[in-house]
């Protein structure tokens, strides 16, 4: 085999891998989300798929376990059970998290010149770029008492008309239960964005030297 003829084949391989990489980037990205609750008990399905669906991946949060799961073509081509233990570490160092350092750095990226605006703009841009395909939530409660209960309905009925004249996908729903204590919900939605336009406000803003120091100067500390 010459080496013309290998490289020819490695080309093809490269051409490829940059064709499925464009793809990715242009391509809508749809992130979907499930979740049910009865009382105490909980299941909880979160889902991934890019390329229309080519290759999707998914996490199943529920009392029987944790699984992670990958398919090409809608076959499951690989499963894997998430460690509890691990999440349970992880938890962990989150409660060692020093707030204070983190509510300096907020502070110092507010008060930097030039920066607030650019980041506006950018979160903007992102969620611009963020749109809910679908969305459905029933929510069955009853507190333990029964005025609590009137107060959540009276809250939550002029925030659902907000959140319709806002946005006209998906449906919410409450149902109030006077006589005993529940707590039951079904909650799905759909949302789709494009992995290009959401990286392109971000890169703007990291072209920016001020940005950049800032993120160096956080590192350090």
């Amino acid at each position: 085999m010459s080496i013309f003829y290998l490289l020819q084949i490695l080309a093809i391989i490269i051409l490829i891998l940059f064709s499925i990489l464009i793809l990715i980037l242009v391509l809508p990205f749809q992130f979907s989300f499930k979740v049910s609750t009865e009382g105490t008990l909980y299941e909880a399905l979160i889902a991934f798929s890019i390329l229309i669906g080519l290759l999707e991946a998914s996490i199943t949060f529920g009392p029987g376990g944790n699984l992670f799961r990958l398919f090409l073509f809608s076959i499951p081509i690989y499963t894997s059970k998430i460690d509890e233990e691990a999440e349970k570490e992880e938890e962990k160092k989150e409660e060692k998290t020093d707030y204070r350092s983190i509510l300096d750095r907020l502070r110092s990226f507010t008060s930097s010149r030039g920066l607030l605006q650019p980041f506006i703009r950018a979160l903007k841009a992102i969620l611009s770029h963020i749109h809910l395909r679908e969305l459905d939530a029933r929510i069955k409660v009853g507190l333990p008492d029964p005025f609590q209960t009137g107060m959540l309905c009276a809250l939550f009925y002029p925030l659902r008309q907000v959140y319709h004249s806002l946005i006209s996908v998906g449906s919410i729903e409450l149902t109030p239960v006077f006589s005993e204590e529940v707590y039951n919900a079904s909650i799905r939605g759909r949302i789709t964005l494009s992995i290009i336009m959401i990286l392109i406000p971000i890169l703007r803003l990291f072209l920016k030297k001020d940005f950049r120091n800032l993120v160096r100067s956080a590192r350090k500390k």
